[in-house]
């Protein structure tokens, strides 16, 4: 791998995290998560072109990988989320202690057995496998 002089990426970064930051948010719709995502993704993407673009214009060439990258996701996010009617029901607190302590019984039993008697036991009623 070449390796080569990164001189101001560090401190183009710094001074303009927040900024990109801010963008990604609007074009996320807030999403801050994705946001975050969306601008480590395009300040990877500007590490690996930055000897070419740092004399000329770093910023544009973020926002620019920044805006196609969120064109993107969302793209993505879109045919993989799908409204549903109605919501499972959740356990309510008391259910979620008695999941506890079976839980706990269960690795217990689990220790027990042999490394590879507990593979087959995870394996088949964990994965369905045969």
């Amino acid at each position: 791998m070449q390796r080569f002089r990164a001189d101001g990426f560090d401190e183009f970064v710094a001074a303009r995290w927040s900024a990109l930051l801010h963008v990604a948010r609007l074009l996320t719709g807030g999403d801050r998560q994705r946001a975050e995502d969306l601008v480590q993704e395009s300040l990877v993407k500007l590490w690996f072109a930055w000897p070419k673009v740092c004399e000329q214009a770093p910023e544009a060439y973020v926002r620019q990988v920044l805006v196609r990258l969120a064109a993107r996701s969302a793209r993505r996010r879109w045919w993989g989320e799908r409204p549903v009617g109605e919501l499972p029901d959740r356990p309510g607190p008391g259910d979620v202690s008695a999941a506890v302590a079976e839980r706990s019984r269960l690795e217990a039993a689990l220790a027990l057995l042999t490394p590879r008697q507990r593979a087959a036991v995870v394996l088949r009623y964990y994965e369905d496998l045969p």
